[in-house]
């Protein structure tokens, strides 16, 4: 394949590459994490609620459901899921496109800000929500 000007593709710097590759892998790794766990804590919860088995297996089903959704809470995967593959999808087009010639290299590393951008505002934003429980905590009574 060539590029828009005839001219052979350009060859995508290695490190936008591995980021992409990354974006990818965080994503299928939350998605995974937010449907195996949902699920589990779902029968959890039905074996839980049916009685099935006696009280003991009840209550042990009660708790893995409870540490499943708080995982779910704490953890948010579906949020770093939408966060990461936003990224990998802004990263996929800029680098197909600075490939086959339609955006220069600089706009490929401003695509690469946008994507990177998108998933530190994530981490920011916990960082964010950590540090204002823990001075909500210390605060004098």
């Amino acid at each position: 394949m060539t590029s828009k000007s005839g001219q052979e593709p350009f060859i995508v710097p290695k490190e936008v590459e591995d980021l992409n590759k990354l974006y990818v892998s965080y994503f299928r790794t939350a998605r995974t994490l937010h449907y195996l766990v949902g699920v589990l804590g779902l029968i959890f919860s039905l074996v839980a609620t049916s009685g099935f088995g006696g009280s003991e297996v009840s209550r042990g089903s009660a708790l893995g459901s409870g540490l499943c959704f708080g995982i779910m809470g704490f953890v948010d995967p579906n949020s770093r899921y939408k966060k990461c593959v936003k990224a990998a999808r802004i990263l996929n087009l800029a680098t197909l496109r600075y490939k086959y010639g339609e955006i220069s290299q600089a706009e490929l590393f401003s695509a690469v800000e946008r994507a990177e951008k998108l998933v530190t505002e994530l981490e920011e934003m916990e960082e964010s929500s950590l540090n204002k429980h823990l001075e909500e905590r210390n605060k004098p009574i």
